[in-house]
């Protein structure tokens, strides 16, 4: 007679896997305590600004256009502020000022245009059939803009949710924490 695939354990509760003792062991209480648990942690917080990155210049690179220089103008001290702009990401900075110019021209040129066209076309019996399409710059446009918010995200320019860790205050009175010396 076959046994079935699922036996009970000692303990009379079914086991996760149908082949006991395949995977990982289980770890001890005090493994399991010093540990921690992964999944009951919550959400980190991120690091507070650093003092070095107010020191960054933030004049924008040669070679930038007019627009992509506003687009700079507009990104690079919010960038700064938080920390992910400093003399090695300047060049990523500089591609997400591009994307973003990109975008806005291809949104500009499809807004002209309008979104949608009508085919025209004639079978083969001489009748003509008419069809709405998408105008085909739309999609170029939507990977443009998938790629402006990729960058933006590097650069936590995007408004994601995640608490920020602020700044330890100053304790003002931090030199009578000391204990007392007797003078003799």
């Amino acid at each position: 007679m076959a046994e079935p695939a699922l036996t009970r354990s000692a303990a009379g509760r079914t086991p996760r896997c149908p082949r006991g003792g395949a995977g990982r062991r289980a770890r001890s209480v005090q493994a399991r305590w010093l540990g921690g648990d992964a999944g009951h942690r919550g959400a980190p917080l991120r690091p507070a600004p650093s003092a070095a990155s107010s020191t960054l210049d933030l004049t924008p690179p040669a070679g930038l256009t007019a627009a992509e220089v506003v687009v700079w103008k507009e990104a690079a001290p919010h960038a700064a502020r938080l920390g992910t702009l400093g003399p090695e990401t300047v060049s990523a900075m500089s591609d997400l000022c591009r994307a973003v110019v990109t975008a806005l021209q291809l949104h500009v040129t499809i807004e002209r245009d309008g979104w949608t066209y009508v085919k025209v076309s004639v079978d083969g019996a001489g009748v003509e059939h008419e069809e709405l399409r998408k105008h085909p710059l739309a999609t170029e446009w939507r990977a443009w803009v998938q790629r402006v918010e990729t960058m933006r995200a590097r650069f936590r320019l995007t408004p994601d949710g995640k608490p920020t860790a602020a700044p330890a205050p100053v304790d003002e009175w931090a030199e009578f924490d000391a204990p007392l010396r007797r003078i003799k």
